[in-house]
């Protein structure tokens, strides 16, 4: 294993560490139901990480979802994770107080995906520097 996968891994464990951190923060200061756009940043780092590790994953070990192009798979990875997470957000009651549930899904869900393909271009990028197009 290059020194690069193992590198970018740490990295990115702690992006996922900076993303628990910052949470706990917002949570314990209520800034859930003071600042709603305040978790904005917050998904798009989360979407940053996830994507992040699903591209290394991809990397790593060739594919995830056979013959889909790669940025296709990096985003699914996420928009997956993303929709579980919000399911999960509505089942433990997250939303309580919010009177937008719908607004605030497609925004967390969007900032995933913009995170996630942030991500993708990035590992693509450090993985594939040989490569033309870091959209291929």
């Amino acid at each position: 294993m290059p020194m690069r996968f193992g590198t970018t891994l740490l990295a990115l464990f702690l992006v996922v560490g900076l993303v628990f951190i910052v949470q706990e923060v917002m949570l314990k200061y209520s800034l859930d139901l003071t600042c709603p756009w305040c978790f904005a940043p917050l998904h798009f780092l989360s979407g940053f990480a996830l994507g992040g590790c699903a591209a290394w994953g991809y990397f790593r070990f060739e594919t995830f979802f056979g013959k889909f192009p790669y940025f296709f798979q990096i985003v699914l990875a996420v928009l997956i994770t993303g929709i579980g997470w919000e399911i999960f957000e509505y089942a433990t009651g997250m939303f309580a107080g919010q009177k937008n549930i719908v607004a605030d899904t497609v925004v967390d869900l969007a900032m995933d995906m913009t995170g996630a393909w942030c991500a993708a271009y990035l590992m693509r990028g450090i993985f594939t520097h040989r490569k033309t197009s870091p959209l291929v």
